[in-house]
């Protein structure tokens, strides 16, 4: 299975920093989810890749990481490019991938307007591209590195929906910027939780509703239960499901 054949709805890494719940997708319709994450997609089958195509003219929204669409299920590199397989969707085109040397960095800075973060910069440790924009819109851009001044971050509306394409390695808090808006695109609630602990909800084939709370810190936390009034304790490295009447 290649890796844009398992999207998930968000990276298990950034989960956490937001308390989002995710899911894995396998070769199943990716239909259904409000948002879809391909992080690191290097080798992309024409079928994978046109899935993509049409979630996202149907009203899904898209988060690509770097690296991707490279190869199609043979390793072999298409023809229009390095990322040939989604520039269109992407409206935007790699024309040469840019890793860093152990001793370098960059820093990619948010155009005025783009993000709620202002001027906050997000740092570069390993993996840099140069995007050349085609139909769309530059979120961020390289303040130094390689390519300075270059595209880094991109948002593209195709059909109903939206993807985005990050051209570099991000840190968690990188990360939880970009993410900001794709939550905000896709109509997702964000709670406001403490960093490591995530609240999880599932239904049941009857309908009953289940609330899975994950402690990953080495402290207790009281939580407010999602669509209720109640309140939950949850203590260090403790996990719970809670049954809840809505």
């Amino acid at each position: 299975m290649s890796t844009a054949e398992s999207a998930s709805l968000t990276p298990a890494t950034s989960v956490s920093k937001f308390g989002s719940s995710k899911n894995f997708a396998g070769r199943s319709s990716i239909s259904a989810y409000r948002l879809v994450l391909a992080p690191a997609s290097y080798l992309l089958t024409d079928t994978a890749a046109g899935n993509f195509e049409r979630y996202v003219k149907a009203g899904g929204n898209l988060v690509v990481g770097p690296f991707s669409g490279i190869v199609n299920e043979n390793d072999a590199v298409r023809e229009g490019g390095l990322n040939a397989a989604l520039s269109e969707l992407l409206g935007v085109q790699v024309h040469e991938f840019c890793p860093l040397r152990q001793e370098d960095s960059a820093r990619i800075t948010w155009d005025a307007g783009s993000s709620d973060v202002g001027t906050q910069e997000l740092p570069v440790a390993v993996w840099c591209e140069e995007l050349v924009t085609t139909t769309a819109t530059v979120l961020a851009r390289y303040a130094d590195g390689p390519r300075p001044g270059a595209p880094a971050i991109t948002e593209h509306a195709h059909g109903s929906g939206k993807a985005w394409y990050v051209g570099s390695d991000l840190d968690l808090d990188g990360l939880a910027t970009v993410f900001r808006g794709a939550y905000a695109a896709a109509g997702i609630g964000v709670p406001d939780l403490p960093a490591d602990v995530e609240v999880l909800q599932r239904h049941g084939e009857d309908g009953t509703r289940y609330v899975v709370l994950l402690n990953h810190t080495d402290q207790a936390h009281t939580l407010t239960i999602p669509g209720t009034d109640h309140e939950a304790t949850i203590e260090a490295g403790e996990s719970q499901t809670l049954q809840v009447t809505d």
